[in-house]
């Protein structure tokens, strides 16, 4: 490994450590129901998200409403996947087209350049 490598895995390394405790107790507070010092912040945008989704904050999910959110996410991610897919493959097609249509071009002013010398 190089020594830039070495001085990023160092780096990386430091900022983790660093970052351990302070998250860890801020996680244990959302995760206890604490107030937090963002939550004037993410309280409001939290509310709002699960008035949107029909969610509350009150009720947990027993093990069925788990599984078909999980498995809803899955497929709806599977779909998501498959139509960014398909879409690059046409994009990349359609580049492929307009740089052969430019090559053509380009060949053709260079034969017509030729012909009028």
């Amino acid at each position: 490994m190089t020594a830039n490598g070495w001085l990023q895995f160092a780096l990386f390394s430091l900022i983790l450590l660093a970052t351990v405790r302070p998250v860890g107790v801020y996680l244990a507070r959302v995760l206890e129901g604490e107030r937090t010092w963002l939550d004037p912040v993410l309280r409001p945008i939290e509310s709002l998200i699960y008035r949107l989704s029909g969610v509350s904050s009150k009720h947990e999910m027993n093990w069925r409403e788990y599984a078909f959110a999980v498995l809803g996410f899955s497929a709806v991610s599977m779909l998501m996947t498959y139509a960014i897919e398909r879409l690059q493959k046409l994009s990349a097609l359609e580049s492929a087209r307009a740089c052969r249509r430019g090559a053509g071009s380009r060949l053709e002013h260079r034969r017509q350049l030729h012909h009028q010398h």
